[in-house]
């Protein structure tokens, strides 16, 4: 099963893709909320988990999370928000906000814990 890493910042998100892949994730990536859902709708299969920044250009992280449970193959997919914002909070549909930054360990369990994989 796979990961999909959603964050506008690049460095950040290789980063986060290179540390779950060498936990034997695979990781898709997608660089804002538009993206993230293009590539959601071309998969044949969702990913265990959507690790998504709150902040993010085109669509931010609520934007994202509201087309998800509007559409039945992604209402009950795993999303946690991962982000700096310190306001950020927790809406249907979000299992968890993760505060940036975050450590390797933290990832890795989160991946672990929603997809059960490893």
């Amino acid at each position: 099963m796979s990961v999909l890493v959603v964050e506008d910042n690049d460095d950040v998100r290789e980063l986060v893709a290179m540390v779950l892949a060498d936990a034997g994730f695979d990781v898709l990536e997608a660089s804002d909320g538009a993206r993230a859902l293009e590539m959601l709708r071309d998969a044949p299969e969702p990913p265990c988990i959507v690790l998504l920044d709150v902040m993010m250009p085109r669509l931010d992280g609520y934007g994202v999370v509201e087309a998800l449970r509007d559409e039945p193959r992604f209402a009950q997919m795993p999303v946690v928000f991962v982000t700096a914002d310190q306001h950020a909070r927790e809406v249907e549909g979000v299992r968890e906000v993760v505060r940036k930054p975050v450590a390797p360990s933290t990832l890795v369990d989160l991946a672990t814990r929603f997809c059960r994989c490893c």
